[in-house]
């Protein structure tokens, strides 16, 4: 399946400035599931997620693309901007289902 990965913009962040072929997610560094080069594309996945007045960019990730596996406690999101500038934010998670 796919996993939703929110990455909220900020006053510090237009996630429309992100160089989408540089997100990677999880530890084996998963890519979009979705082409968000492409306009009418990426229109679709920004919204205000967290009602604070930015715009956020909602990605889709395969869920056994990122190699996130049962026990794992954190997962780390990597990309840029296309002016270059890193980003890299950590959070927490809880995997559903282990056996």
């Amino acid at each position: 399946g796919l996993m939703p990965v929110a990455i909220l913009g900020a006053n510090n962040l237009d996630v429309t400035t992100l160089d989408f072929g540089q997100i990677r997610f999880g530890p084996l560094g998963a890519t979009p599931a979705h082409d968000l080069s492409v306009p009418s594309v990426l229109k679709k996945h920004l919204t205000d997620i967290d009602s604070d007045g930015q715009t956020d960019l909602m990605v889709h990730f395969s869920s056994q693309a990122t190699g996130i596996a049962c026990g794992d406690t954190s997962v780390k999101l990597t990309g840029r901007t296309q002016t270059g500038r890193s980003l890299e934010a950590f959070s927490s998670i809880v995997t559903g289902g282990c056996q």
